[in-house]
C-alpha cells in the first residue's frame, strides 16, 4: 500500500490511517470526485432519457453533458454551499444549473428535470456500490484461488486442531485452508447476487410519483436505467432501505469471515507455536525497538476491521426506519456509513489475500506440536477403541484417569496404557501402538477437503440442488440424458497414499475434463447471475484442484510410523458395467435402497471416467437447455 492517496480526499479521509484500513483500489474509488461524477453521470444519462422520450428538447443534451465533468468544480465550494441545506446533491445540482447557464441558459432551464435530490444521492451511492463489489470480487478470486492451492499441497501435512484454545485432535492443515476458501467463495455469491439485485436505479421524483413528467415517468425510467446499466425496479424505493442494509450485512460477515482467518493465523504466529507466518516483506511487522520482532500486520488489519464493520453495520440497519415517504435523519447516515464500511472491508479482503498468496508454513512444527501433548491428543481414539469391549463411559472414565495420570507423572499417555493391566487384557500392544498414530484417526477429512474445494473453485452442484443419478448415467450415450434425482450433494474422492499399495497408482484421466470449458473468472463489469446446476459435460475442475488431486496420489509418504497410513484403505466401489442400449428413452427408475454411490470419490471418479463428447450430438438434433 504504497500508491499516494488523491489530492482531493477520501469520503472518511485521513492521509495517516486510511491507508492502514483500506486497499488501495477501494481508496481510489472512494474519492470526493469519484461520487461527484457519479452524481454527474446520473445528470447526463437523465437528460438523455428525458429528451429520448420528448421530455426535454434535444438541444439541451450536449450543453448538459458536456458540462457533467467533475473536473470543472471546486469540491470545497461545493462543500461550503451543502452546509446550509444539510444535502449536498443541491449543491451540485446548483453548480451544474449555473455552469450551463453560462453558456446556454435555456438549456439550464433543464438540468435535474423532474428529478429529486435523493434520486441523485441514492442513485449515485449505487454506482459506487457497484464499482466497490467488483474491487471487492477481484480479491476474493485471488484469495480463493490461493487457499485452495494451499489445501491441495498441505492435504496430507498433519496439524492440531484446537477447540477452545486446546490441543483436540490431530486434522489435516489442508483441511483449515480449505474451510477458509469455502467461507470466501459464499461471501463471493452474496456479493454477485447483491451486485445484480440489490444495486438497482432509484427515480420516483419528489414523493415517489414521477408526477412531474407526466405519462412519460416510466419511459424516461427504462432509459435512464439502461444508459447507467442499472436494473429497473419494479418502483422507487428510496423509503425502503432493505437494499443497501443487506449489502451492508453482506461486508461485513465478508469482514468477519476476514477476521476469523487473520485471527487464527496470528495465534499461529505466536512464538511457542510458530506453525504460520504471514508473508515476510522488507520491513513488514517490524518493531520500533525491539529488532527481532515479526509482528502479523496483515492479521491486525483484518481484526481492526472485523471489530468497526459490525457497529457501521448496526448504523446502517437501524437506518431501515424511514418515514413516510423519504427519513428523517436514518437515510442520511448512510452517506458516510456505507463509505467507510466498503473501506475496512477492502482493508480486510486485502490483508487475508496477501496471506492466502504467501502464507509460510513449518511442517516440522506441524508435527512436533502433535507430540506436545504426551499422546493425549488420540485420547479420544483410545477411548472409542475401548468403548467396543468397556462401553463407552467406563472407556471414557479410564482413559481420563489415566490422561490425569500422565500429566501429573509428566509421562505419556501410550506409556500408561502399555502398562495397564486391564487395558492390556481386551488389547494387544500393537493394538495400542496403532492408536497413536495420528493418520489413522483422520475419519472424513480428506472427503472435506475435496468437497470444501470443489465447492469453492466450480460450479458444484450444491446440496439444494439435484444431483446426479449416477447409475442412470453409465447407462446412457449423452449426458443430456441424465437424470436428476433427491437433493443430495455427492462426495468428493477419499485419495490414498501409494504406500497402500504395491505400485502407485495412476492419476485420474483428464480426458473428458480438459474438453470441457474450464471455468474463467469474468472480468467485474460482465459478472452474470449464477446458472443453474450444469450438466456434467459443461463442469470442469481447475488445473489447481486436479494438481492437487494427482500429486497427492502419486506422493510418497516416508515419515516414521506414527505419521504411516491405515492399514485398511478406503477404495471407493467398482462402477457397473455398461451395457450398449439403443436411442430410447430410459425406464422410469424404481424406488432404490441405500446406495453406496455417495462413497468418497464418486462424483470425482464419475468426471475422470468420463469420455470426451463430440462437437455435435447422435441424434442430429438441437440439445435442449432443459434439465
Amino acid at each position: 500500500m504504497t500508491d499516494p492517496l488523491p489530492t482531493d480526499g477520501l469520503l472518511i479521509s485521513s492521509q495517516l490511517t486510511t491507508p492502514l484500513y483500506a486497499s488501495a483500489a477501494m481508496r481510489a474509488l472512494m474519492t470526493d470526485r469519484a461520487r461527484l461524477q457519479r452524481m454527474l453521470d446520473f445528470e447526463a444519462a437523465l437528460v438523455r432519457a428525458e429528451a429520448a422520450v420528448g421530455v426535454v428538447p434535444a438541444t439541451a443534451v450536449t450543453e448538459i453533458s458536456e458540462a457533467c465533468k467533475a473536473e470543472r468544480y471546486n469540491i470545497t465550494l461545493l462543500v461550503e454551499a451543502a452546509i446550509p441545506t444539510g444535502n449536498f446533491a443541491t449543491a451540485v445540482v446548483t453548480a451544474l444549473t449555473n455552469e450551463v447557464a453560462r453558456k446556454n441558459p435555456n438549456a439550464a432551464g433543464f438540468v435535474h428535470w423532474g428529478a429529486t435530490s435523493q434520486d441523485v444521492i441514492d442513485t449515485a451511492l449505487a454506482l459506487e456500490l457497484r464499482a466497490v463489489m467488483d474491487a471487492l470480487l477481484l480479491d476474493l478470486e485471488a484469495a480463493i484461488k490461493g487457499f485452495n492451492a494451499l489445501a491441495g499441497r498441505h492435504r496430507r501435512t498433519l496439524s492440531v486442531a484446537r477447540t477452545l484454545m486446546q490441543q483436540a485432535l490431530p486434522m489435516p492443515f489442508g483441511l483449515k485452508l480449505a474451510g477458509y476458501a469455502a467461507a470466501l467463495a459464499r461471501s463471493r455469491e452474496r456479493l454477485a447476487r447483491l451486485r445484480r439485485e440489490a444495486l438497482a436505479l432509484q427515480f420516483g421524483g419528489a414523493a415517489g410519483t414521477l408526477a412531474a413528467l407526466g405519462d412519460k415517468g416510466f419511459g424516461v425510467s427504462e432509459r435512464l436505467a439502461a444508459l447507467l446499466d442499472l436494473p429497473l425496479p419494479d418502483g422507487p424505493w428510496h423509503a425502503h432501505r432493505d437494499r443497501f442494509a443487506e449489502i451492508a450485512s453482506a461486508l461485513a460477515i465478508l469482514t468477519g469471515t476476514c477476521g476469523k482467518i487473520a485471527g487464527d493465523v496470528a495465534l499461529m504466529m505466536q512464538t511457542e507455536v510458530s506453525e504460520a507466518f504471514e508473508p515476510a516483506q522488507g520491513g513488514r511487522g517490524g518493531s520500533s525497538t525491539m529488532p527481532h520482532k515479526r509482528n502479523p500486520m496483515g492479521a491486525v488489519a483484518a481484526l481492526s476491521a472485523a471489530t468497526i464493520a459490525p457497529n457501521l453495520t448496526a448504523t446502517l440497519l437501524a437506518a431501515q426506519v424511514q418515514q413516510h415517504e423519504r427519513g428523517l435523519g436514518g437515510w442520511q447516515t448512510e452517506w458516510m456509513t456505507l463509505p467507510a464500511l466498503a473501506l475496512v472491508t477492502s482493508g480486510a479482503l486485502h490483508a487475508v489475500t496477501e496471506i492466502a498468496e504467501g502464507l509460510v508454513i513449518d511442517v516440522d512444527r506441524l508435527r512436533a506440536n502433535l507430540d506436545e501433548s504426551g499422546g493425549q491428543i488420540m485420547a479420544e481414539a483410545v477411548s472409542f477403541a475401548l468403548a467396543e469391549k468397556l462401553g463407552r463411559h467406563e472407556a471414557h472414565r479410564l482413559v481420563q484417569e489415566l490422561s490425569d495420570q500422565a500429566v501429573r507423572e509428566k509421562r505419556t499417555l501410550k506409556e500408561l496404557l502399555l502398562g495397564n493391566m486391564r487395558v492390556k487384557g481386551m488389547m494387544s500392544s500393537a493394538e495400542i501402538e496403532k492408536l497413536f498414530i495420528p493418520l489413522t484417526y483422520q475419519g472424513s477429512a480428506q472427503v472435506f477437503i475435496d468437497r470444501l474445494v470443489m465447492s469453492s473453485s466450480t460450479r458444484a452442484p450444491r446440496r439444494t440442488e439435484p444431483r446426479v443419478d449416477f447409475k442412470a448415467e453409465t447407462k446412457s450415450e449423452n449426458w443430456q440424458d441424465i437424470r436428476m434425482v433427491e437433493p443430495r450433494l455427492p462426495t468428493a474422492p477419499q485419495l490414498r497414499s501409494p504406500a497402500e499399495t504395491d505400485a502407485p497408482p495412476a492419476p485420474p484421466s483428464t480426458a473428458s475434463l480438459s474438453s470441457a470449458p474450464s471455468p474463467s473468472v469474468p472480468p467485474p463489469s460482465a459478472l452474470s447471475p449464477p446458472t443453474p446446476p450444469p450438466d456434467l459435460d459443461q463442469t470442469s475442475a481447475p488445473a489447481e484442484l486436479l494438481h492437487a488431486m494427482t500429486s497427492a496420489l502419486e506422493m510418497k509418504v516416508t515419515v516414521e510410523d506414527r505419521f504411516a497410513p491405515p492399514a485398511e484403505p478406503i477404495v471407493p466401489p467398482a462402477p457397473e458395467p455398461e451395457s450398449p442400449v439403443e436411442h430410447v428413452a430410459p425406464p422410469a427408475p424404481k424406488p432404490e435402497p441405500p446406495r453406496k454411490d455417495d462413497a468418497p470419490g464418486a462424483f470425482m471418479d464419475l468426471l475422470a471416467r468420463a469420455e470426451p463428447q463430440p462437437s455435435g450430438h447422435g441424434d442430429g438434433k438441437k440439445p435442449s437447455s432443459e434439465p
